[in-house]
């Protein structure tokens, strides 16, 4: 069977469902982008775009007037790349938001992050991301509003952006994910572990910004590692 210029296809092993391919086709043919640069978890029809694709999404569907993605240190303790991105609306508001990515982990398309530069391009990725959602901006609903011929006002939600990332940390440490913090609210080891990454401390509360995207990115590295396992 012949397959189109801008048809989706599955990363790695990863398997993606019709609807996922629609919507991953509808990018490739409005903004010229590559299918391999469209993922998805799981079942999710949040797209995950690599780095350049979310730039090119980002200059078309925004007008914010600066955007810096950097690389802010790879941690060789940690086997941990963490990259920021600072994003500066209209009237000079700035959001500095990070990602991170832990060597090792596996990956939404089922492939494992193997080298520092991989570790590197992914938490480049995830920076830009992150420093996007924080000031408001969704490929998806940008998309819809630009067909309709809207524009998306973008507004800064870095305290909400917190508040999700740290109960993503509690659903992914409690007794449904890691069980680091039992259903009888033991967070012993929770506890434990945090300390042991983060000088002592043992709230999530406890850490700046930085460091909530750093401990939701090792969360997240071992939930993955223990569900390949299973």
């Amino acid at each position: 069977m012949t397959r189109t210029k801008t048809a989706a296809r599955p990363l790695g092993r990863a398997q993606i469902t019709k609807l996922q391919r629609d919507l991953a086709s509808d990018f490739c043919e409005a903004y010229n982008l590559r299918p391999d640069q469209i993922g998805f978890d799981g079942a999710s029809l949040d797209p995950i775009f690599d780095f350049d694709a979310l730039s090119v999404l980002a200059n078309v569907l925004t007008d914010i007037p600066g955007i810096r993605v950097d690389l802010k240190e790879f941690n060789d303790a940690k086997q941990m790349a963490v990259s920021y991105c600072i994003v500066t609306l209209h009237g000079g508001r700035t959001r500095e938001l990070f990602g991170v990515c832990v060597i090792g982990e596996v990956l939404h398309d089922l492939t494992k992050v193997d080298t520092m530069r991989k570790a590197i391009d992914v938490s480049r990725s995830r920076a830009l991301r992150v420093g996007l959602r924080a000031v408001g901006f969704d490929p998806v609903k940008a998309h819809e509003q630009r067909k309709q011929g809207n524009v998306v006002d973008l507004l800064g939600e870095a305290a909400a952006l917190r508040d999700r990332r740290i109960a993503e940390i509690h659903v992914i440490a409690g007794p449904l994910g890691l069980n680091y913090i039992t259903k009888k609210n033991d967070r012993t080891e929770y506890e434990r572990l945090l300390a042991t990454y983060f000088q002592g401390r043992c709230s999530s509360k406890d850490l700046n910004d930085q460091e909530v995207s750093e401990w939701l990115g090792i969360l997240r590295g071992f939930a993955r590692g223990m569900e390949r396992a299973a």
